[in-house]
């Protein structure tokens, strides 16, 4: 999720993250409080135009509100540095870590 990924994809990011990064913000946090209603009442997952459009605005409102934008920018590539970082200590070292054993002749 580099550059503007994030926005495209916030419909991913759960809403209680999103509430404790945007604590700050009240206009953006009454958006995720609306998303948070229509995805209870669209719990079925058959009309999802009211909540798309939802989505959109949020994403407009945060491409539009810089110091959120930098903070949810900020906060996913510390997610993801973590990530990849936890992920390298636990990779085996060396090109070969299995014993390779070459056959006799």
């Amino acid at each position: 999720m580099t550059g503007t990924s994030f926005i495209d994809n916030v419909d991913r990011l759960p809403l209680e993250f999103l509430r404790k990064e945007l604590c700050d913000q009240p206009d953006l946090l009454a958006q995720l409080d609306a998303i948070d209603v229509l995805r209870a009442h669209n719990a079925n997952g058959q009309d999802k135009g009211e909540l798309d459009t939802a989505y959109d605005a949020l994403r407009t409102s945060i491409e539009a509100n810089a110091p959120a934008f930098r903070r949810l920018k900020s906060t996913l590539r510390d997610a993801i540095d973590l990530a990849r970082k936890r992920h390298a200590l636990e990779l085996p070292h060396g090109p070969y870590h299995a014993t390779i054993q070459r056959p006799t002749r």
